[in-house]
């Protein structure tokens, strides 16, 4: 990964775990004394946080790279978006989207005008059997498959 990007991130990171660590402190200044004694061992100083960022970022890491030889306690697909095209091709558009248990299905209308797109999501729950089938047989799941063929038809 570019190291500049990784400072930025870790200097983000830091910005973002210090101000939490602020609103904690706060927090507890109006907390009961139970209530800070219960909390003092979550409280971290600034070396610990940044022990545990850097320890979170390099998991972040293993997990996208495309290194299969490696262990991945934190498996991760890399699914951002590189560019988003400047040119608009008025059309109706699907976007399937498979999501931990749920499956979605997104139908995109972009209309000629610059204003004109309309977004009709459907959410569909991944029954257990099909989540934990290969992805071959995901693929070629009947069920599934029928469904994209009616949605096919009905756009």
């Amino acid at each position: 990964m570019d190291n500049n990007f990784r400072s930025i991130r870790s200097i983000r990171s830091l910005d973002l775990l210090n101000s939490a660590r602020r609103e904690d402190e706060s927090f507890l200044n109006l907390a009961s004394e139970e209530v800070k004694k219960l909390c003092s061992p979550l409280l971290l100083d600034t070396p610990e946080l940044e022990d545990l960022m850097n320890k979170i970022n390099k998991e972040l890491d293993v997990g996208l790279s495309t290194e299969d030889d490696k262990p991945k306690e934190l498996k991760m697909l890399n699914t951002f978006v590189k560019e988003i095209s400047s040119q608009r091709i008025p059309g109706r558009y699907i976007s399937l989207d498979f999501k931990g248990r749920y499956y979605r299905i997104l139908l995109v209308t972009m209309s000629a005008e610059a204003d004109k797109t309309t977004v009709d999501e459907t959410l569909y729950t991944i029954p257990k059997k099909v989540r934990t089938q290969s992805g071959e047989a995901v693929r070629t799941d009947s069920t599934l498959l029928r469904k994209l063929i009616v949605l096919q038809i009905c756009c």
